[in-house]
């Protein structure tokens, strides 16, 4: 039989406004995404989309537009190829009309012939909703049957042979057939907080065609958001604020959060990120509050970054994502934590053979020396010497890096020469843990040097545990008392009642038995106390006697558990020189 329109659609009665710019991409830089790769810009502190090219950010001579609340009307030209195209941009509010069109998919002649329907939506101005992502019920009675629902999306899971699934960028395909027995039925599409809409159609008498099933519907099948009857996903989200400009005087700004439709079940599951044009977490600013509403964000330092909000909707991946284009500056420079995996791509110094790598790292070219660096890599006051660095190198055999505390060829220090040697796993990082040369501790700037061809995701520290490493002196809380002098990592000269504050320590479930404390003093003995503050004092005297040089002892210690703090008292006659304490389980 061959199915023909008889009816008309119902118009459905919903009054939402939207009075911000349109913007529902997905979060491409995640790798997640199922509306392509779009990047956001900004304007007047109202995050908006992009209808460009997928690189419109990378690529600077894409043409970005950005919507507004008005009509907007954008003429490109590309002399490459001689033509000028003219668009215009109607600003739309949420879906309240759900409307069909039929497609020209009639076959003539054929016998069992499928009709393919557009599904999409309107607003309460006529405007075709572009970017609609609804939930549509399909259902069929009488003479003919649903045999295919489809929208496009590659990364929706929903049935095909299913009776719903979502609209993508505000389209979705329903496929109706005839049964064997002519007459009428009835196509009926249903959406969550919107009325149901009906076409009326006409199975017509057509010749049996041999082998031909005319019995095969669809059915209730797999739908992959966690809602499933009550199914009200974000559309769009907008982020507010009077500025988007971050300085000395105002370090932090918030932001509101609005969500269209209002009443998505999905409301209350942004996610926020601060990320670089690139996509990677920044360093130059942190999220300090979610609440209300409002996300506040706080600048760290200078430079460029992007506020993200995103959404699932429901699923395992990102649907939706706004962003809006940040600045600061007037406060220096930001600090990198290297006890975090700090990414390739975030360098700020790079010179010969080095690109972006894969997974927004960083890769040496080779066959020419490539450097890249960090700089204002903050490594606390106790410091670290272990570095674990995700590799993929192409290639069986080995490739080499040294890395440097300093400019290599400004005087940086060499602190490892590493050599990397693993079988390969296609496009897949490995990670190998090397020793450096020193502990670095405090601020320093550190650089890659290397000939070889291969991508280095990042670098990562380990971070020091103060319960379990050597502590050095100048890494103190505080210091008091009638005489001692600061060198760098070492307090010498140290002499009557001088206190050395270590600070609070937690040693639960672990008792440490001894203290090593390395030092040096000319005199025959000098005695210390061990002291430790929790819910008791304890203190254990020490007698370190003459040494030259710097030289580690060890001293039993006893009734030390739990939390609080440590401190040596330097009791009256001492003149000693301390370098570190580490203690001993």
């Amino acid at each position: 039989s061959e199915a023909d329109v008889q009816g008309d659609s119902a118009n459905s009665a919903s009054d939402a406004s939207d009075e911000g710019a349109e913007n529902a991409a997905d979060d491409a830089s995640e790798g997640k995404g199922s509306q392509g790769n779009q990047e956001a810009g900004s304007e007047g502190g109202r995050s908006s989309g992009s209808s460009a090219a997928a690189n419109a950010v990378a690529e600077a001579d894409d043409d970005t537009i950005v919507f507004r609340t008005d009509e907007v009307t954008v003429t490109t030209k590309k002399s490459a190829f001689k033509t000028e195209v003219t668009m215009t941009v109607e600003p739309v509010t949420d879906p309240v009309q759900l409307l069909k069109m039929v497609s020209a998919l009639k076959e003539e002649g054929g016998s069992y012939t499928v009709k393919a329907y557009t599904v999409s939506f309107y607003d309460k101005d006529g405007n075709e909703v572009e970017n609609a992502n609804n939930r549509i019920f399909v259902s069929a009675e009488g003479a003919g049957r649903i045999v295919g629902l489809d929208n496009g999306d590659s990364t929706d899971y929903d049935s095909y042979k299913g009776l719903s699934r979502r609209l993508f960028s505000g389209k979705m395909l329903v496929m109706a057939a005839a049964k064997t027995v002519p007459g009428i039925f009835t196509v009926r599409l249903t959406s969550p907080g919107l009325d149901c809409i009906e076409i009326t159609l006409t199975a017509e008498p057509a010749k049996v065609s041999p082998g031909v099933s005319a019995n095969t519907e669809n059915a209730a099948g797999y739908i992959e958001s966690r809602e499933k009857e009550n199914d009200i996903p974000v559309r769009k989200i907008e982020l507010l604020s009077e500025s988007t400009q971050f300085d000395a005087d105002n370090r932090e700004l918030k932001f509101k959060t609005v969500i269209y439709p209002a009443d998505s079940v999905y409301s209350g599951e942004i996610i926020y990120r601060l990320v670089t044009v690139l996509g990677i977490d920044t360093n130059v600013a942190a999220i300090t509050d979610v609440s209300d509403g409002y996300v506040t964000v706080k600048a760290l330092g200078d430079g460029e970054f992007y506020l993200r909000a995103l959404c699932k909707n429901g699923t395992n991946k990102y649907h939706i994502m706004s962003q809006i284009k940040l600045t600061s500056a007037g406060l220096g420079s930001a600090t990198f934590d290297p006890y975090t995996l700090v990414k390739g791509g975030l360098r700020t110094y790079e010179n010969g053979a080095v690109v972006n790598g894969i997974e927004k790292g960083a890769e040496f070219k080779g066959k020419e020396r490539g450097i890249f660096g960090f700089e204002n890599v903050d490594f606390g006051k106790y410091g670290s010497d272990t570095v674990t660095l995700p590799i993929f190198a192409n290639k069986t055999t080995p490739v080499f890096m040294k890395i440097y505390d300093g400019h290599p060829d400004e005087g940086g220090e060499l602190v490892a020469d590493i050599k990397y040697h693993v079988q390969p796993i296609w496009l897949v990082y490995q990670s190998q843990t090397y020793k450096l040369s020193k502990a670095l501790r405090g601020i320093h700037a550190l650089y890659f040097v290397s000939e070889d061809d291969f991508d280095i995701e990042g670098f990562v520290f380990e971070k020091p545990v103060k319960e379990d490493i050597i502590i050095p002196a100048g890494a103190r809380e505080n210091v008091y008392g009638d005489k001692f002098t600061e060198t760098g990592d070492e307090i010498k000269g140290i002499g009557n009642n001088v206190v050395v504050d270590f600070g609070n320590f937690d040693f639960t479930g672990k008792t440490p038995v001894g203290i090593k404390i390395t030092a040096k003093s000319s005199l025959p003995v000098n005695s210390i106390h061990v002291s430790f503050t929790g819910d008791e004092q304890t203190r254990i005297l020490c007698e370190f006697e003459k040494a030259e040089e710097y030289t580690e002892r060890y001293f039993d210690l006893s009734g030390i558990s739990g939390k609080g703090s440590v401190s040596l008292i330097f009791l009256p006659g001492c003149d000693i020189d301390l370098k570190s304490i580490q203690f001993v389980y």
